[in-house]
């Protein structure tokens, strides 16, 4: 059968609507979120009536900008009206507006450096360079060379600065067979002159050159026999020395020059030679034939090698001379010699006369003989 339905009908009508933002960087906008383009976003909700309202966002998004700065500075730094002695730990900020109305934020990263100062305290002998300029004297006003040191920054070094001068000398020097200087022994004369430093008064080297002649000793030896005394360089010696003399004189090059004294003293002797002798004498190659007023003397070289003087005490004797004549027979004895015969030789016989000397008998002897007859 029929059925009638009655319709009770309200009819309720969406609404839409536009908005328009300008934002910068992102925009949170109901259930969009972050955005970060411009563009046209709709969002729906629902209005009084009961209805979809959707609501259209005109969305302009602006971007803000960072930038960095980078400075180095020498003891301070000021930025943005903030004055900066030291580096940052943290890097230092500033914000401002750019064109399109956002923020722009600006990081420093500083860097502070700091100047330093020195002194250098030198001493030179005769000269001295520094950074090129070359000091010849101690400067009146202390000389200063700035540098960049590790930080970037001035770093001025002040220069005190003493200039000594350096002198120099000669030593003249002889010596005999060798020559001492400064630890070094010479035993000739350099060919080259050495030198020695050492420093002077005013801290600088002081060289001496040495000029050295080495004139070299002689010895030598004397060697003397003298009998008695000898004298030698102003000295006598009467026996042999138990140490040998010696006597130094100059050589021609100036050195000394000894001469040892090999001596040896022997001693002459004397003696007497007494004599007697008969007509005549011979003694060492001289024939005396009457005893001699003056003793006379020979002189000969003893055993030590000096004179010995012999003294002749002489004297001289004569020898005589006689004749037997004798006439026997048969035979004849005449001094214990019998003789049967007449000698054909006269036979003789010595015998010493008052004065010591042989006298000689001569015997003239003739034998005759007996005979007998009937």
């Amino acid at each position: 059968c029929d059925s009638v339905v009655t319709l009770h009908l309200t009819i309720n009508h969406s609404n839409t609507g536009d908005t328009n933002a300008v934002v910068c960087n992102s925009f949170d906008w109901y259930e969009h979120t972050d955005i970060t383009t411009s563009g046209e976003y709709t969002h729906t909700f629902t209005n009084a009536a009961g209805c979809d309202s959707v609501v259209t966002l005109q969305l302009t998004v602006n971007h803000s900008n960072t930038g960095d700065t980078t400075a180095f500075a020498c003891d301070e730094f000021t930025w943005y009206g903030e004055t900066y002695n030291e580096t940052p730990a943290v890097a230092p900020t500033y914000t401002f507006t750019n064109a399109f109305g956002c923020d722009s934020v600006v990081t420093l990263h500083l860097t502070i450096g700091h100047p330093n100062t020195g002194d250098t305290t030198a001493f030179a002998c005769d000269e001295f360079t520094w950074y090129g300029e070359t000091y010849y004297e101690t400067p009146v006003v202390a000389p200063t060379y700035t540098f960049t040191n590790t930080s970037g920054c001035d770093s001025v070094v002040t220069l005190h600065l003493t200039i000594g001068h350096s002198n120099t000398g000669d030593t003249t020097a002889f010596a005999s067979d060798e020559f001492t200087w400064y630890d070094e022994t010479y035993y000739e004369t350099p060919i080259i002159a050495p030198t020695h430093t050492f420093t002077n008064v005013s801290g600088c080297d002081s060289v001496v050159t040495l000029h050295l002649t080495i004139g070299h000793s002689n010895t030598g030896d004397t060697t003397a026999f003298a009998c008695d005394e000898f004298t030698w360089y102003d000295s006598t010696y009467y026996e042999t020395p138990m140490i040998e003399p010696t006597h130094t004189f100059i050589n021609a090059s100036g050195s000394d020059s000894v001469v040892t004294l090999h001596l040896t003293i022997g001693h002459t002797n004397t003696g007497d030679t007494t004599a007697f002798a008969c007509n005549e004498f011979t003694w060492y190659g001289e024939t005396y034939y009457e005893t001699p007023a003056v003793a006379p003397t020979f002189t000969f070289t003893n055993a030590s090698g000096c004179d010995s003087v012999v003294t002749l005490h002489l004297t001289i004797g004569y020898s005589n001379t006689g004749d037997t004549n004798a006439v026997a027979c048969n035979e004849f004895t005449w001094y214990g010699e019998t003789y049967y015969e007449t000698p054909i030789i006269a036979p003789t016989h010595t015998f010493t006369n008052v004065s010591g000397c042989d006298s000689v008998v001569t015997l003239h002897l003739t034998i005759n003989h007996s005979n007998t007859g009937d």
